[in-house]
């Protein structure tokens, strides 16, 4: 993995880590701690999901993947995008 792609993925796990704790109202926490970035495994990559309801494949991004973690959401999505729109 080239350096690049290590900061951009650096960069979304502090801005999602601050979505964090902003929806949980601790406002601004500080985002650079060692430990609010070393509590979020590494998403390896994006993952081929099968939509339950239309029955296409759709990504399950990395973000996504990192947002759910943050969130304690378990599993994965059963429905793409424009179904949960529906």
């Amino acid at each position: 993995m080239c350096c690049a792609e290590e900061d951009v993925k650096l960069k979304i796990k502090n801005l999602l880590v601050l979505a964090y704790h902003e929806s949980r109202g601790n406002g601004h926490a500080p985002v650079s701690r060692a430990s609010d970035i070393e509590t979020i495994p590494l998403i390896e990559a994006d993952l081929k999901i099968r939509c339950q309801q239309c029955d296409q494949l759709f990504d399950f991004t990395m973000a996504e993947q990192t947002f759910y973690l943050i969130m304690g959401f378990m599993g994965t999505p059963h429905r793409c995008v424009e179904c949960r729109r529906g």
